[in-house]
Parts: C-alpha cells; sequence; structure tokens
C-alpha cells in the first residue's frame, strides 16, 4: 500500500475537514429539526475536543516521567468517529433497511481506514489510536443517546439526500488542507510542564541519611 494513498485516506481524518463537516452538520440540524438536535451536536464535538486536547496536553507534558507507550492519543481517530458518527446517526434515521446499513458500513469503514492510516503512517502506536477512538466512541454515545430520545423529526428521503449532498462539500474543497493542532498541542503541553510545573521533575537536594549508631558495617 503506498504512502501516496494512506495519506490521502488519513486527510479525511483532519480537523481542517472534520470541523467545517461538524459546523455544516450543526447547522443543518437547526434548520431542518431543532436547535436543540443543533446544540447536542455542538456539545459532543466539544466534549471530545477537550478531551483528547486534555490527554494529549497530559501525555506529552508527563512522558519523561511515564513509560506507558502513550505519548499523544490520535486526534484523528478520536474527531473522525464523533463527527463522521455523528452524520451517519442522523442520516440513519432517516433511512432504512439497506439503506440505513450501507450509511453505517460506509461511516465505519471511513473511520476504520483514517484509524488505521495513522498506525501506517508511522504517527500514533496503536494504543494511542485505541484512545482516540474510546474518546471519540463515548463523544458519538453521548450525542446518539440524546438525539435518539428526543425523537427528532424525520428528515425525509429528499432532505436526507441533500444533507448527504452538502456534507460532501467541505470532503471535496477541504480535502488535503492540514491544521497544525498537533503542534499547537505539544506547544500548550510544553508551557504546562514549564510554566505550570505539570510534571516537572523536582529539584532534588542532597540528603544526609544518619546511619543508627548501632550499625556494624559489613566487611
Amino acid at each position: 500500500m503506498s504512502h501516496h494513498f494512506v495519506s490521502f485516506v488519513s486527510d479525511f481524518g483532519d480537523t481542517a475537514v472534520t470541523l467545517p463537516l461538524a459546523a455544516i452538520l450543526a447547522l443543518y440540524l437547526w434548520r431542518a429539526q431543532s436547535a436543540a438536535a443543533s446544540v447536542s451536536a455542538l456539545r459532543s464535538l466539544a466534549l471530545c475536543l477537550w478531551a483528547i486536547a486534555l490527554l494529549k496536553m497530559t501525555f506529552i507534558a508527563c512522558r519523561p516521567h511515564w513509560a506507558n507507550g502513550l505519548v499523544s492519543p490520535s486526534g484523528h481517530a478520536a474527531v473522525s468517529l464523533t463527527v463522521y458518527g455523528m452524520a451517519a446517526t442522523v442520516l440513519a434515521a432517516s433511512a432504512s433497511g439497506w439503506w440505513r446499513l450501507s450509511l453505517i458500513a460506509v461511516a465505519a469503514a471511513l473511520i476504520t481506514a483514517i484509524a488505521i492510516s495513522r498506525v501506517l503512517l508511522d504517527v500514533h502506536t496503536a494504543a494511542e489510536v485505541l484512545v482516540g477512538l474510546l474518546v471519540g466512541g463515548a463523544a458519538l454515545g453521548v450525542f446518539a443517546a440524546r438525539y435518539c430520545r428526543t425523537e427528532p423529526p424525520d428528515l425525509g428521503r429528499r432532505r436526507a439526500i441533500l444533507l448527504a449532498l452538502v456534507l460532501i462539500v467541505p470532503l471535496a474543497v477541504l480535502h488535503g488542507e492540514r491544521l497544525p493542532a498537533e503542534r499547537w498541542v505539544r506547544q500548550a503541553a510544553v508551557k504546562l510542564r514549564t510554566d505550570f510545573g505539570l510534571c516537572r521533575a523536582p529539584h532534588h537536594r542532597a540528603e544526609v541519611v544518619e546511619q543508627p549508631h548501632s550499625a556494624v558495617p559489613s566487611a
């Protein structure tokens, strides 16, 4: 499998693509369904971004003290699962039969491909991708639970098709663009360690250990 193709797949998970996609989805939900559905999508996205950023900064800042193989949980995996998962949830709710299964299968295949691509590109370890998927899965679960519980009005086939076409626009226009999110997170992690002392090794003072008077050195 060529490096170019793997990079092509990976770029579908970049925040330069997924964040505009989520914004369009939220706007469409607000216009076509309800403000509650739109807010729910934005909250789940914010939860995902907050959680993955916090984990990244903590692991990067504390890396010198931890030897667990985790340095930077995959943001591509987390945000892709959240955003593409939310889009699939909304579209699948307005579909039935094999259409619904096809939508879920396509979304699952894309998310899986993005996750695997991060490992193949040697950007993340399998463990880091798994942590990202867990974060994304949790955020998606929050959205799906709220969305299904509120029983939003059916988009209808025409609106569902229109939404699918609208969501393709950022994929076609922004694919290949990249936000330096990882660099920003690493810079923030360095500040946390240097300016706020997160996981910074304390300055050890020389200590004199006084031996008990009865201690007899061994020969």
